[in-house]
């Protein structure tokens, strides 16, 4: 009688370990599968930033009749938006990525 209970009590460890593992397993997956598809987002919006800059650089160079004045301008734009970044990252910023990292979670 008592080694029927151990038994019963072994396969019902065994599977509630292989239960364990497999929702530890899909709950891996999805956490990957999120970063994935966040960087290929990301991806195609510094594509898509790129391919914009470098046509708007072309266009302010020719309005104002210098190419590379226009990639200048664009350069001190993008360098004030850094700037202003850093300065509000602490709080903003670090504040949004934990929310989205916790709420994948």
């Amino acid at each position: 009688m008592f080694e029927l209970f151990l038994q019963s009590i072994k396969l019902y460890t065994a599977k509630a370990i292989n239960t364990y593992e497999l929702y530890l397993i899909h709950f891996i997956a999805k956490i990957i599968a999120a970063i994935y598809v966040q960087i290929f987002i990301i991806v195609l919006f510094l594509l898509a930033i790129t391919f914009f800059s470098i046509g708007l650089s072309l266009w302010i160079g020719n309005l104002i009749g210098v190419t590379y004045w226009g990639f200048i301008i664009i350069s001190i734009i993008y360098l004030i938006v850094g700037i202003l970044l850093s300065k509000i990252k602490s709080g903003f910023l670090k504040k949004q990525i934990i929310d989205s990292i916790t709420k994948k979670m």
